[in-house]
């Protein structure tokens, strides 16, 4: 409440004491605050030592937010040193309990061999679990899966929807891929007025390859 100032004047050192004391009581969501209120300096020195240590006490309570987390911080190396493998093994348990942003993390991991061997199948089941949860990041993915008919049987109509979905949504890069069907006409009817649309769409938010295509096609 003092943090994000919900109807107090903000007061950094008051919310800082109540959330310590929280934290020192045990309650993982506190805990899981002060290692982002450390690793972003709010109020405090930056002390990603400390960020660690108050992460990994909320992720060793099985607070799924907080082994997403921790996951991160291995994986960017904050308060320790960088190992793929502990950040798989945390993110991984996060994305069993629902975490959507560990669900989504996992499936590109799995996608782009990042930390653990690529696997098409593991990428498309975690990636499906999280388009569930409507995550635009994982909707683009099992679009991408479905049109290569990469750990799953090749779809273009469910990838067509996927990306359509993603791009109404603001999504970049489903917004070019759905410009780049329509221009080259692949597996429905070619239309480059509505190519354009898109495309325009996704430049306008600075996507590069959008930009190039703009400036090559049309």
């Amino acid at each position: 409440m003092y943090y994000r100032a919900k109807g107090v004047t903000r007061d950094y050192s008051r919310a800082f004491d109540l959330i310590k004391r929280a934290a020192e009581q045990g309650y993982a969501p506190s805990q899981l605050q002060l290692g982002v209120i450390f690793g972003k300096g709010e109020g405090v020195e930056e002390d990603p030592n400390e960020a660690f240590k108050w992460t990994c006490k909320a992720a060793r309570q099985e607070f799924a937010k907080a082994q997403y987390q921790l996951g991160l911080l291995y994986i960017n190396g904050i308060g320790t040193e960088r190992d793929l493998a502990e950040a798989v093994c945390w993110i991984l348990k996060a994305a069993e309990q629902g975490q959507v942003d560990a669900q989504t993390r996992l499936s590109h991991m799995y996608y782009n061999s990042d930390g653990v061997e690529k696997d098409y199948t593991e990428s498309f089941k975690w990636a499906s679990k999280a388009s569930e949860q409507e995550d635009v990041n994982a909707i683009v993915l099992l679009g991408f899966l479905y049109l290569n008919g990469d750990g799953v049987e090749k779809d273009f109509e469910k990838a067509f929807k996927l990306f359509s979905d993603a791009a109404n949504q603001g999504d970049a890069q489903a917004q070019f891929s759905m410009g780049r069907f329509f221009h080259f006409g692949t597996d429905i009817k070619q239309d480059k007025v509505k190519a354009k649309e898109w495309i325009q769409k996704a430049a306008d938010q600075g996507y590069p390859m959008a930009i190039e295509f703009l400036r090559d096609y049309y």
